[in-house]
């Protein structure tokens, strides 16, 4: 081979410094020739908003039980350590998504608009349609009533289906005393129970 890292010959006259340097040298020539380095993009999720500090401690801690289930028996104590605090992790999560978005509705309670665009934001979605009635609540109903204008369309088939179309007409569909839930979890079993009562009848 020509490489002078098979002739010891050529070693003589390099001291401990220069050999590293050649060592290093010939390896990575070796290992660009057999595989070549790539520029890969790597592209982040952002973490959700709620996620915060104590969110990433109870996921490091479960992950850290979990490589230590992986190697233990099935029915032995890490695996079931594991699994516990796989859990809290799991209802930490609802925990704080649940506050989250109970806090984001409370504050931005005022302009529907507002919320709505902040939703959009979140999911990465697309702008809000220019249309201030969905922002405005209806003038001629209580201001304790939670209804909102239904803005009108040019088009009985795609304009009806547009979401801030839609969602007012679905939202103001519903019974008050969903609408009138003043926590995500309520308005979550309000919701469920209305639609299964609707389904049998």
């Amino acid at each position: 081979m020509s490489s002078p890292l098979c002739h010891p010959d050529a070693w003589t006259d390099l001291d401990t410094d220069a050999l590293v340097r050649l060592y290093d040298a010939k390896t990575t020539a070796i290992l660009d020739l057999l595989v070549p380095a790539r520029t890969v993009m790597c592209h982040r999720r952002p973490s959700d908003p709620w996620f915060d500090q104590e969110c990433r401690l109870a996921k490091r801690r479960v992950r850290q039980l979990e490589r230590v289930a992986r190697s233990a028996d099935v029915n032995s104590s890490a695996v079931a350590e594991w699994t516990a605090e796989h859990r809290a992790y799991r209802a930490l999560l609802r925990r704080k998504r649940e506050a989250f978005w109970t806090s984001k509705v409370q504050s931005e309670r005022s302009s529907l608009r507002q919320l709505w665009r902040s939703v959009d934001a979140l999911m990465g979605r697309g702008r809000v349609p220019p249309s201030e009635a969905i922002g405005a609540r209806r003038r001629l109903r209580s201001a304790s009533t939670s209804a909102l204008v239904t803005p009108s369309s040019r088009r009985s088939t795609i304009g009806d289906q547009a979401f801030f179309v839609a969602a007012p007409r679905v939202w103001n569909s519903l019974p008050s005393s969903v609408t009138a839930s003043q926590t995500l979890g309520t308005f979550r079993r309000r919701l469920k129970t209305h639609l299964f009562a609707v389904s049998l009848t």
